[in-house]
């Protein structure tokens, strides 16, 4: 690589690169992402993003002599605004009984989107993954025919041993989701009656974005709206109230 780029928003994530950039002398550069309990100092917190993506454009300019492109930046950050809402319209089909999917295949399609949310052919892919999991739920195409118990969990799951919920379907029993696969990606706000809704962008609201700072500061709201980007490692109380809200509204037996 030419240089390392990370961002910063979980205990040791800035690290991550900073290492490998150390052992590689790379260049380096970390955007730390303000962890606050949702709602708390929020124009504070969007300001702080926006000097960092600010900063980070200069040092990108200046490491690898390339000048920054508006349109394709403009371009992305809308993309990225849709397919986060995607994430989240798709998780949300899970509230039917019986669930179309279940957390081992959400853990499996979030991988593209934490790994390129900008790109036309990720939109794409999230597009036809929405129209499918609609479809299943609208038809009852169950993600396990045997569905007689909704469990949600919690945190990043086992990686390690991921048959734990295979071995739970064993039973009838199937994990609809999480704060962290339902979060990490995807993009929520409460709705008008009050129920975790796909958050709707900013050109869905009409706003109307046109300078690189209208797209920068835009972006850095997204980012610190977001439910339950920040809920779970900032305010115990706040996540206990929303996991709870969530047992409702997918209708789980247990935690």
């Amino acid at each position: 690589p030419d240089f390392c780029f990370q961002s910063h928003s979980c205990e040791s994530h800035g690290k991550w690169l900073q290492t490998a950039s150390e052992m590689m002398n790379l260049p380096y550069f970390c955007i730390d992402m303000p962890l606050a309990p949702h709602g708390l100092r929020l124009e504070n917190r969007v300001n702080y993003l926006v000097d960092q993506f600010y900063e980070a454009i200069a040092w990108l300019k200046k490491t690898t002599g390339r000048e920054f492109n508006d349109e394709r930046f403009a371009k992305a950050v809308e993309n990225s605004f849709i397919s986060t809402k995607l994430w989240a319209e798709i998780c949300a089909c899970n509230k039917h009984i019986p669930a179309p999917l279940n957390q081992k295949n959400i853990f499996t399609f979030y991988v593209p989107l934490l790994l390129d949310r900008t790109s036309d052919e990720i939109l794409s892919f999230y597009r036809e993954l929405r129209d499918e999991a609609k479809y299943r739920a609208e038809n009852d195409i169950a993600a396990l025919e045997t569905e007689r118990c909704r469990l949600l969990d919690d945190s990043p799951p086992p990686w390690y041993f991921l048959g734990l919920y295979r071995h739970l379907e064993q039973y009838g029993a199937l994990s609809v989701g999480s704060t962290y696969s339902f979060g990490l990606t995807g993009a929520w706000e409460d709705g008008i009656d009050g129920a975790m809704t796909p958050k709707k962008t900013p050109m869905e609201k009409g706003v109307q974005l046109k300078s690189r700072d209208d797209y920068i500061r835009a972006l850095a709201r997204w980012a610190v709206e977001r439910l339950f980007y920040f809920m779970s490692m900032a305010q115990p109380e706040d996540k206990s109230v929303r996991m709870l809200q969530m047992v409702r509204e997918w209708h789980a037996d247990g935690v």
